[in-house]
């Protein structure tokens, strides 16, 4: 292959408004930019068509493209790899979370290759065999591809990557940042930041002990600091949002961030465990520019917690909400409903709590989806309750029905609960009065401050059965 051009490609997602940044592909463009042309195109963001994007291949000459596809984007992406093969000469490569699970199923889609796991070495590796004009593919791990009569052939696995330093920060600048919205607080966006890979917990319903292994690698404070300083003078924005799975996993590193950002005048919010975090270092996450953290809470019984592995008790959530209010630091419990072994006592239980914990503003509350690659789809399902589809569209956590119902319950219950749970509490005058300590006169915007009020304010004044009928209509739309 004479000159190799590198289109990389975040689908579309079903029925779903998510706008973050695609960092799988961010850093893949950050590896391979400097030795080959390199576009990524997120279509969702850019409000892209399939016809636009065929333009794009055909005129700008992209010979390779990767299709990135989590569960509730993936037929997006095989309908793309059809679309390409059939319509250009374009070497298709899937890869992303689900197809690290079933590769011989995005092999099926017309794929050329899968990636499987961590993708930079693999990636990498395999444009090198194009730019030679190899034709065997054997020798490179963490690949699947089809031989030559057709049967699936995946390579030796490749291992993690032991030192995630070496991989160059994402590349940020080929992305549409301003678009990426859904990762802000206090209603302003804030820009993502990932400061490392992987969870070192088991919960029965996430793919992450399948995917990372249980095992957390993270980048160096140096090269955080730097990456942070650059994006906030390069975008002109001091709210950043942590996506790592757990913040706070490696207590000295936090303590260490939290002297670095002090005098930045950051405004930070990240994602932790109850039982990972203590008053000294709420304390000084706070002094440091900490907004809020948010916690998956999860249930409100501790067997469903045990038989789910979290790890973390009651009692622990309850104390470390307690001392969030103590210190006027934001605390979001993360809820989900139609759990294994869920009943409507165990759902009462969890209501119960939730109103207890007082979480700032709105209880974000979803309902259980066993995605491919955890241990609830692979065995546990089947056992507990009913997994309704397998219709890879459908796997998101607020649709009608869902995906998984327990053997105690019924759809409509446990979407019906999960609805009336996530209207516990909106924004009151105590979370405004903490949210003001913390972001002083920037809370006064719409998103956060004047729409929420406006909103309830008409809901008081209009009759009921017009609110009534508005809330009916909503439910018939997310039920489509």
């Amino acid at each position: 292959m004479e000159q190799i051009n590198v289109l990389l490609i975040n689908p579309r997602a079903s029925a779903h408004w998510d706008r973050r940044i695609p960092f799988g592909l961010a850093y893949l463009a950050a590896v391979i930019r400097d030795r080959y042309r390199t576009r990524i195109v997120d279509m969702a963001a850019e409000n892209m068509t399939d016809k636009e994007l065929l333009d794009i291949i055909k005129k700008d000459g992209y010979n390779v493209v990767g299709i990135t596809g989590m569960t509730h984007q993936i037929m997006n992406a095989y309908t793309l790899t059809k679309l390409i093969k059939k319509n250009t000469s374009s070497i298709v490569i899937l890869g992303g979370c689900h197809t690290y699970f079933c590769p011989d199923e995005a092999l099926d889609s017309g794929s050329d290759f899968v990636i499987i796991g961590e993708g930079e070495e693999t990636l990498t590796e395999l444009l090198e065999a194009f730019a030679k004009d190899k034709r065997e593919y054997s020798d490179i791990k963490g690949l699947a591809f089809k031989g030559e009569k057709g049967e699936i052939v995946i390579t030796q696995k490749r291992e993690l990557l032991p030192d995630i330093n070496v991989i160059p920060p994402p590349a940020r600048d080929m992305l549409p940042i301003a678009k990426y919205t859904d990762a802000g607080f206090f209603g302003r966006p804030a820009l993502e930041f990932m400061f490392g890979r992987g969870c070192p917990h088991n919960c029965i319903f996430c793919s992450s002990p399948a995917l990372w292994e249980r095992r957390v690698r993270m980048f160096t404070l140096d090269r955080i600091m730097d990456e942070i300083t650059e994006c906030t003078r390069r975008y002109r924005n001091r709210y950043i949002f942590i996506t790592d799975d757990v913040f706070t996993v490696r207590r000295k590193f936090v303590m260490d961030f939290c002297a670095r950002v002090k005098d930045m005048r950051l405004r930070w919010w990240c994602i932790s465990r109850v039982d990972m975090v203590d008053r000294e270092m709420l304390l000084e996450m706070k002094r440091s520019g900490c907004a809020g953290i948010s916690y998956g809470v999860e249930s409100g019984d501790q067997a469903i917690l045990d038989f789910e592995n979290k790890g973390i008790t009651i009692n622990r959530i309850k104390e470390t909400f307690r001392l969030h209010r103590e210190i006027g630091l934001p605390a979001k419990a993360l809820m989900i409903i139609g759990h294994p072994l869920e009943t409507t006592e165990t759902i009462r239980q969890s209501m119960e709590l939730a109103k207890e914990l007082d979480s700032f503003g709105y209880v974000c509350a979803q309902m259980m989806c066993p995605y491919i690659g955890t241990a609830l789809y692979d065995s546990i399902a089947k056992d507990t309750g009913k997994i309704t589809t397998y219709n890879w569209d459908d796997y998101v956590t607020w649709k009608f029905p869902p995906i998984f119902v327990p053997k105690d319950l019924d759809a409509e219950t446990v979407y019906n609960a999960a609805r009336e749970m996530s209207l516990i509490k909106g924004t009151t005058f105590r979370d405004y009065v903490m949210a003001f300590n913390i972001a002083r006169f920037e809370i006064f915007n719409w998103n956060f401050f004047f729409r929420p009020i406006l909103s309830n304010s008409l809901k008081k004044l209009l009759p009921v059965f017009v609110t009534d009928w508005i809330r009916n209509m909503r439910d018939r739309v997310l039920k489509k």
